[in-house]
């Protein structure tokens, strides 16, 4: 709308006026349109939507099953809907789910790595949304070692996980300080600032391109994907290292202009120390959550995350992923930092080498499920600064079609040019004869 009010504005014609024609579809019209001075004519037809049975929701939960997990998924039905879950190439489970209320599947696959799965609903006449996409990592749960370094704080969270079944213990993958940093690991700052300069020299020697900087005090909110109400006390700033650092990583939270939360290759590092007056992130609900996903989407052996996007949105390729592969099978090559998601719904595959490491789930908007119509009344209010009409009657919106600035039709217009140019044809066909009589 804002593109065809420019186009209107800057065409040059005197009768500034835009023609719509919409379903009035209310999840479509959630923002108001700003007409800057250009007179709008809307035709909304009263239609009655078709009734429409959607999967709005599908969701792996957790995103990495060790090997057991649940899909979780909601629909639009308004009444018992029979539907079908399939991960991988298999269907799963089958069953009948009551209107208002979650399906929550529990299950336990034979496949392992990483699988597309669907949600499917008996078809009906709007066929685009019965059925919606969903990513899972089947597979051992990663071994993790929570070493002194990083705290009370990372061994507590490490138990929680480990009874969980989300992790192991082992040693595979270490929470520690930077100071005595490895990879794979979750690095924290370290507690005493006396170990500042070993904690560098240490990311130095395990091949992580960031080093500790400047101290920061605070409290500043963090922003990050996860992280709920946590906020930052102490941190220090966190200064890339090498020519590629800044291509090769993911920043995953902020505290202020800083990163306070990177990732790349086999390494988390958190510019905060993992203690309570540094930073109160172990003392929030999404403490432990965070840590797990740090862990199965960043450092397990095939880890990756799951990015969801609707087609055609923006999205940011992973710093480690050089391909994409398609729900066909197919492979394309990825260069772009950001790239826009493919048109075609379905689970799109990241790949570190020949391996799939993390998914791209591309889904129609939920929204678009929800047919509700706006009266012309209400549509009508969602044009600012200039005049707009909504009619629901065709042959009246074809009449106000023909409306300069929506006061003056054209056909009059023309008819009275028409009277005048007939006048002044039969005064110049007089004029010769009236001149040369006697």
């Amino acid at each position: 709308m804002a593109r065809a009010v420019q186009l209107v504005k800057g065409s040059g014609i005197p009768a500034q006026q835009l023609l719509i024609v919409t379903d009035g579809q209310a999840t479509s019209w959630s923002e108001s349109v700003a007409l800057g001075g250009v007179t709008a004519t809307i035709l909304a037809p009263v239609i009655k939507p078709p009734r429409n049975r959607a999967v709005v929701r599908a969701d792996a939960e957790p995103p990495h099953w060790t090997p057991r997990g649940a899909v979780r998924a909601a629909t639009s039905a308004t009444d018992s809907v029979t539907f079908r879950i399939a991960v991988g190439a298999r269907a799963t489970a089958r069953g009948t789910a009551a209107p208002g209320s979650d399906i929550v599947v529990r299950l336990d696959p034979l496949e392992r790595g990483w699988l597309a799965g669907t949600v499917e609903l008996e078809p009906d006449e709007l066929r685009g949304d019965d059925q919606r996409y969903f990513a899972v990592h089947v597979g051992a749960a990663p071994a993790v070692v929570a070493e002194p370094g990083a705290g009370a704080f990372a061994r507590t969270a490490v138990d929680a996980l480990a009874q969980s079944g989300r992790i192991a213990k082992g040693g595979d993958i270490a929470v520690t300080g930077a100071e005595s940093a490895r990879k794979p690991a979750v690095l924290f700052a370290p507690l005493d600032a006396a170990q500042l300069g070993a904690a560098n020299r240490a990311l130095e020697r395990a091949g992580v391109p960031w080093r500790f900087a400047a101290a920061r005090t605070g409290p500043a909110p963090v922003h990050g994907e996860g992280l709920v109400n946590v906020t930052a006390t102490r941190w220090f700033a966190l200064e890339p290292r090498g020519v590629s650092a800044a291509g090769s990583v993911d920043t995953l939270a902020r505290v202020g202009g800083d990163a306070w939360a990177v990732a790349g290759d086999g390494y988390v590092l958190v510019a905060s120390p993992l203690a309570a007056d540094a930073t109160d992130l172990p003392l929030r609900a999404s403490w432990v959550p965070w840590l797990g996903a740090a862990i199965a989407d960043r450092l397990a052996g095939d880890a990756g995350a799951v990015t969801d996007a609707a087609p055609g949105a923006l999205v940011a390729r992973p710093a480690w992923a050089r391909e994409l592969e398609a729900p066909d099978g197919s492979v394309r090559e990825v260069r772009n930092a950001r790239i826009e998601a493919p048109s075609r719904a379905g689970v799109y595959f990241w790949r570190r080498g020949a391996a799939r490491a993390g998914a791209l789930v591309v889904n129609p908007e939920a929204l678009e499920s929800d047919l509700a119509r706006l009266t012309t009344a209400q549509l009508q209010s969602r044009f600012t600064g200039g005049d707009a009409t909504a009619l629901s009657d065709a042959s009246r919106w074809v009449a106000a079609a023909f409306t300069v600035s929506g006061r003056r039709t054209l056909d009059g217009a023309f008819l009275w040019l028409a009277v005048l140019l007939l006048a002044a044809e039969a005064l110049v066909a007089r004029a010769p004869s009236q001149r040369s009589a006697p």
